[in-house]
């Protein structure tokens, strides 16, 4: 699976993965904000070309902050209940929109199994719901985007300037 994401800084993931909820548990240096899954496998060649195809997209729109303070959880899937640190950031938002009408123009594949896109850093997998709880609020500076294919960072993108 290839897919786009924002790291937590380790200083924001060290306090997050110190929660206490109840699963299996991100790794902290995993911690990140999913922005557009493509592909469940891409040749070096498509790989190439997306990375191009982001860095014309997002070059020099990446300039937020992201702020949270709530803990919550999606519906179970296969590994669960995904627990997780929700927020909203409309900048973020339009990101994935530009991210998907540039994928579709040029005739990119990406995974839209979830239309809805719903900003979250996930903290954990458990088989069971948890009630939402306010945390501290924290925040950080969106300042890349990584490209992962199959668990291994291909392309770093600085996009702010």
């Amino acid at each position: 699976m290839s897919y786009l994401r924002i790291r937590v800084p380790e200083n924001i993931s060290s306090i997050l993965s110190a929660i206490d909820v109840p699963g299996t548990k991100v790794p902290a240096h995993d911690m990140h904000v999913s922005l557009l899954y493509i592909s469940r496998s891409n040749s070096t060649e498509e790989l190439k070309h997306i990375s191009r195809v982001v860095h014309r997209t997002l070059y020099n729109k990446l300039h937020t902050i992201i702020t949270f303070s709530q803990v919550d959880y999606f519906d179970a899937g296969e590994d669960g209940y995904p627990i997780i640190i929700k927020f909203d950031n409309q900048e973020l938002q339009q990101i994935h929109n530009d991210l998907k009408t540039a994928f579709i123009n040029e005739n990119i594949k990406f995974d839209n199994s979830y239309p809805t896109f719903n900003l979250h850093i996930t903290l954990s997998y458990s088989q069971e719901k948890i009630e939402p709880f306010k945390i501290p609020e924290m925040s950080f500076n969106a300042i890349g985007v990584q490209l992962i294919e199959a668990r291994k960072e291909i392309d770093w993108m600085y996009l702010k300037q």
